[in-house]
């Protein structure tokens, strides 16, 4: 799926570089992959995906000892497994039941909760009860998109043996209950937020979520009037300028981003950022026809202002916001 090899190697390259953009490519790719690998082993999808990050955490910082650059999927499998194995050493917990479902209705009731578990343990019991090299490649079929052909790559073994695999695990499962995995897994897959999620831990900045009505049209207003640059890849607009905090826009009420502030009516601002001349870009603003509060003189504490963007969110425009920042960044 996806990449070509040599374009695969490509990326390899440039992210051995530094290039987030060519590793975040890599990670789009292998996302479900990693996760599926860790899910097959420790039984949980929450857990499964905070393997799978601290994996593609551990390839970023270790690129360099990656010799054959055309097999970094099935050196990230290796890595995932051997992550996974260290957990269950470490916390000495057997992998004998499903912990967590997620996509589930809320509120449930008693019924459904009492249904969604039941089912949950029926699909790991399914899945436990086949050996690992089964269980593996069958997650791996139903989760990470791949085919035979590519799961065979990730695994580092032929392509007969993972389609004698899924076989063999086909043929001990029941029909029904082949259905009801499938169901499961596919349901259970991570998203573009997990790729964020990621990305955000391997360039170390801090981060504000901002909602958005027309995601881009205010990623046109910050660039304009704040400096930031655009860099957009699917739903994701991210946001960046250096010296200020980076922005990440999402649709107002998408459940698929989180919000790190409460949206309201009061002057709350959701960022702050600093200005050498608060007199002139206060002037600049209003001329350029973007709302803007009076200036406020605090005296010794300076001059500030708040302005909004399109979707009506409170920026707080301070003289000694530079340094505000600063300390922001510093004690992340």
């Amino acid at each position: 799926m996806g990449l070509l090899l040599d374009e695969e190697r490509m990326l390899v390259d440039c992210a051995c570089q530094g290039d987030v953009d060519a590793f975040s490519a890599l990670v789009r790719k292998y996302s479900n992959a990693v996760y599926s690998t860790a899910f097959s082993l420790l039984g949980d999808f929450h857990l499964a995906q905070d393997i799978a990050q601290e994996a593609f955490v551990k390839a970023w910082n270790n690129l360099n000892c990656l010799e054959e650059r055309g097999k970094f999927g099935s050196w990230l499998f290796t890595i995932t497994k051997r992550l996974s194995i260290d957990w269950i050493r470490k916390m000495n917990k057997p992998i004998t039941t499903l912990q967590a479902i997620d996509h589930v209705p809320d509120p449930l009731s008693t019924e459904e909760t009492i249904e969604i578990r039941e089912r949950a343990k029926t699909v790991w019991n399914a899945l436990y009860s086949l050996e690992e090299k089964y269980r593996q490649v069958t997650i791996l079929y139903f989760m990470s998109g791949f085919n035979t052909r590519e799961i065979s790559k990730f695994l580092n073994i032929s392509v007969s043996s993972t389609e004698s695999r899924l076989r063999r695990a086909k043929e001990k499962l029941k029909l029904e209950l082949i259905s009801l995995i499938e169901e499961t897994l596919i349901k259970n897959k991570v998203d573009e937020a997990f790729e964020r999620r990621v990305l955000e831990r391997l360039q170390g900045v801090v981060v504000v979520y901002i909602p958005a009505i027309d995601l881009a049209q205010s990623a046109e207003w910050y660039e304009k009037f704040l400096g930031y640059k655009i860099t957009h890849k699917g739903d994701i607009w991210s946001l960046e300028r250096p010296g200020y905090l980076k922005i990440i826009l999402c649709e107002f009420g998408c459940a698929s981003h989180p919000i790190q502030f409460n949206r309201s009516y009061d002057s709350t601002a959701v960022m702050m950022i600093g200005s050498p001349d608060i007199e002139e870009y206060h002037k600049f603003l209003k001329q350029k026809g973007v709302e803007v509060t009076d200036i406020l003189d605090r005296g010794a504490c300076g001059k500030s202002f708040q302005m909004k963007d399109p979707a009506g969110n409170r920026i707080m425009v301070d003289y000694f916001a530079p340094a505000f920042e600063s300390n922001n960044r510093s004690n992340d």
